[in-house]
């Protein structure tokens, strides 16, 4: 999400433009050491004819995209209660802009194909689909009803459509507001969503972490991954559940005729906001276990000990939003949710 402040942040008095690459780049080796990168884009890029703004209706400065490409994303989900914040002229105006930067996008149409997002990384394709429970009021088009992926539209159908690539991935802006466990509406959703074959449900909209659960983890080639909520990536809301994230990894490879889920892990990130000299906002989403390590082992810049404080209780909450218990960390500092055991590693590969 791009708030008002990060807009004002972003801007360079010297080359008299946006920059929003310094609210991100603490993430650039993240999210760049992936094979794909993807994410909730909860904004439009409506263009400078009409103001940039951030809450109630979102449009953000073309910059911010190129910012995403720059930090290592390949895909963004573009159908979320925002979408329409431009109306007609935004949606179209969003999808150009991402085209231009070379990113791949699904969940807003310029024409009724309505194609899903479709990705090839390792030897295995990728087929991601999004929809939003609805457009804060704004009417979707009556000549262009398919301009948004609407929840209750027939996703199963959907995904029928791409069956035959090895991963399908859908991205659900569902749920409640700052609600910590998701409701029965989220779970029917989702259900439907793993009934009609997706592997991998990505939740989004509370703006707080939700549980991350795995379906049928004994069997690899089976195994499903239901994400409820991952909370807000980077924001302006200042509340401790709020200003805390976290970025999933999930980890597949191609096994003979099946796809394996080989684990499930996330890595704490905390937005950071600061006000500088003269009025400036200084905004960045950190690595929180990174930050953490720097400051103990003496690395302290022009961090305080406030700061430091809301960033170790976004750490440590972050495992026991997503996993519902406390979680020991691993060397590389992820959180890990799930494995694949050795033993069943190693029978596998010997098939």
């Amino acid at each position: 999400m791009v708030h008002d402040p990060q807009i004002g942040a972003a801007w360079n008095e010297t080359l008299q433009s946006y920059d929003f690459s310094p609210q991100i780049s603490p993430l650039v080796p993240l999210l760049a050491s992936a094979d794909l990168t993807v994410g909730n884009l909860e904004t439009t890029f409506g263009g400078p004819r009409r103001k940039y703004t951030g809450y109630p209706c979102f449009s953000t400065p073309d910059p911010w995209a190129t910012a995403l490409k720059d930090a290592g994303f390949d895909g963004l989900f573009t159908a979320n209660n925002h979408c329409l914040d431009r109306g007609r002229e935004g949606v179209l105006r969003t999808l150009e802009v991402l085209a231009a930067e070379g990113l791949g996008s699904t969940g807003t149409f310029a024409s009724s194909d309505r194609p899903p997002l479709i990705l090839e990384r390792g030897g295995l394709t990728f087929a991601f689909l999004a929809y939003t429970y609805g457009t804060n009021g704004i009417p979707v088009p009556k000549d262009a009803p398919w301009m948004v992926n609407l929840l209750g539209q027939a996703i199963s159908a959907d995904l029928a459509r791409c069956a035959s690539a090895d991963v399908r991935v859908v991205s659900l802006h569902f749920g409640n507001e700052y609600q910590l466990t998701p409701s029965p509406a989220q779970r029917a959703a989702a259900k439907a969503a793993l009934d009609g074959g997706a592997r991998i449900v990505l939740g989004t909209h509370p703006h707080v972490l939700q549980e991350v659960e795995i379906f049928s983890p004994d069997v690899p080639g089976d195994a499903r991954v239901v994400a409820w909520s991952l909370g807000n990536f980077i924001s302006s809301q200042r509340t401790e559940p709020r200003e805390r994230s976290a970025v999933l990894h999930v980890d597949l490879e191609r096994r003979g005729d099946e796809v394996a889920l080989l684990g499930v892990s996330a890595t704490p990130v905390w937005t950071r906001y600061r006000r500088l000299p003269g009025g400036k906002r200084d905004i960045q989403v950190v690595p929180a276990v990174e930050m953490l390590r720097r400051w103990d082992q003496g690395e302290r810049g022009n961090w305080g000990k406030e700061e430091i404080r809301r960033l170790r209780g976004a750490e440590r909450g972050v495992a026991r939003a997503l996993f519902g218990k406390r979680t020991p960390l691993s060397e590389d500092g992820v959180y890990v949710l799930w494995r694949l055991r050795r033993e069943e590693s190693l029978a596998a590969s010997t098939k």
